[in-house]
């Protein structure tokens, strides 16, 4: 059986070594196996067994300080499941290979910009998820990763991407980057602060004010109908849960509008807010929160496609079976941001309370 390379020094690196890893979770032998896909961080493998396909998720190792993604999506899928939730069922793990075995999903992605079944089976998920907060379980579940249950911690997390991308930036060849970091995302992030503290003050909120308990909701984190299959019965399944766990439901919301990934159209988008402020609005602080936070979450957004200018950021894209030339890579990361951007300033110009209607009319139609 021919495989192909995995991650350097990662336990499956070798093609022997990961049929072993998938024979060792499947309990049984493998008959084939091939590469099925890959994301910006992990790697999907088909396993065929005697008893039918599965997926082996093969995770980056774990750096100093990083995330667990293994971890996180084991105990979301084993909540989720037991719960009764649309989601792929974990079959094994294996912590020390950075690997897990999930059951195989036959499906197609789901079109973003329909306003029909699945925008309908997202908010319905995140509504479960919500009433799941109180289950039996729940409690144990951990933080999400790069959670955000402060504005100050969002702040925080937007001054540590900064200054590895304004180094990179004095590299030859990236001065649209150091044009983008300087002449764009500085100002907007300057007025975003007065925009925020104004609507804290008003609402006698604190920037650095944790969100109690009851006021978090259980996040994908990486949500939406990127992270979806269609089954042929219509039934919308969900994956891709490494960095599931409790944050603040502004987190959730602003990501999912934000994402480049998730390119709903005005309408949906305005849908998909509705239904947001329906299940999380018992928080009377939620709409305040969500419309001094969701200008920096569009920065946050900026920051995170222009890592691709981090040559340590490519090195793991490409370990993790990315293609094409870096320069082209930059290139489109650099038009993402740039239209990013642009949708912040839009929202910037607008009274703070009114940004859905300009978020809605902004790009992406």
């Amino acid at each position: 059986m021919s495989l192909p390379p995995c991650f350097p020094h990662h336990p499956g690196a070798d093609p022997s070594g990961l049929a072993q890893i998938a024979a060792r979770l499947a309990s049984g032998p493998v008959l084939a196996l091939r590469q099925a896909g890959n994301g910006g961080n992990s790697r999907l493998y088909r396993v065929e067994t005697e008893t039918g396909p599965c997926a082996l998720k093969l995770y980056p190792p774990r750096g100093i300080g990083g995330p667990d993604r293994l971890g996180h999506e084991r105990a979301a899928l084993s909540f989720l499941h037991t719960h009764g939730a649309a989601v792929p069922r974990l079959l094994g793990s294996d912590p020390d290979a950075d690997a897990a075995l999930l059951e195989w999903i036959d499906g197609v992605r789901p079109t973003a910009n329909v306003l029909g079944p699945p925008l309908t089976a997202m908010i319905a998920f995140l509504e479960r998820l919500h009433g799941l907060r109180h289950a039996s379980g729940a409690a144990e579940l951990p933080q999400a990763v790069e959670a955000c249950p402060s504005a100050a911690e969002l702040l925080r997390q937007i001054e540590v991407r900064r200054p590895r991308l304004a180094q990179v930036a004095e590299a030859p060849g990236n001065g649209g980057l150091a044009r983008l970091l300087g002449e764009a995302l500085t100002p907007a992030f300057a007025r975003l602060r007065t925009r925020l503290d104004t609507l804290y003050d008003r609402a006698g909120l604190a920037p650095d004010r944790t969100v109690p308990l009851h006021g978090l909701t259980l996040s994908p984190s990486d949500f939406g109908l990127h992270n979806a299959l269609c089954r042929p019965d219509g039934t919308i399944v969900f994956l891709d849960f490494e960095y599931f766990g409790w944050d603040d439901p502004v987190k959730l919301v602003a990501d999912t509008l934000w994402h480049p990934g998730m390119q709903l159209s005005g309408d949906g988008r305005g849908r998909f807010l509705t239904a947001a402020e329906a299940i999380y609005g018992t928080d009377p602080a939620f709409p305040v929160r969500l419309a001094a936070q969701v200008g920096f979450f569009g920065l946050r957004w900026c920051l995170i496609v222009l890592s691709d200018f981090l040559p340590e950021r490519w090195a793991h894209r490409v370990h993790a079976g990315a293609g094409g030339s870096w320069e082209d890579a930059k290139r489109i990361q650099m038009a993402k941001a740039e239209a990013l951007l642009d949708r912040v300033v839009h929202i910037l110009d607008v009274d703070p309370m009114d940004w859905p209607a300009a978020f809605n009319s902004a790009g992406n139609d």
